[in-house]
């Protein structure tokens, strides 16, 4: 059984995809979507961090990694607001 303080925290050690937390059976709904709201947020720091050519971080980010946790998070009906995220950086 997968923790969700664990699976929030870092949802790609705890799952392959996206759509694995939607099967996760453990979960409700709502800590679904915490979790895949957490990993896009995640994709999108290491996009923010890659662009400002942070050290350290290695892969940019990738179109298809983030549009299956928002096609998830949309089966949960929920949409995603990324232009307004603040950034673990600092920034908005």
């Amino acid at each position: 059984m997968i923790d969700f303080k664990e699976a929030k925290g870092n949802p790609s050690s705890s799952f392959s995809s996206p759509e694995e937390v939607l099967a996760a059976t453990e979960f409700n709904d709502q800590q679904k979507i915490e979790i895949l709201k957490s990993w896009a947020y995640d994709e999108l720091d290491i996009s923010v961090a890659s662009d400002e050519n942070m050290g350290g971080v290695s892969r940019d980010l990738d179109n298809d990694r983030l549009s299956p946790i928002i096609a998830a998070l949309h089966k949960l009906g929920v949409s995603l607001d990324l232009e307004h995220h603040a950034h673990k950086q600092g920034g908005v």
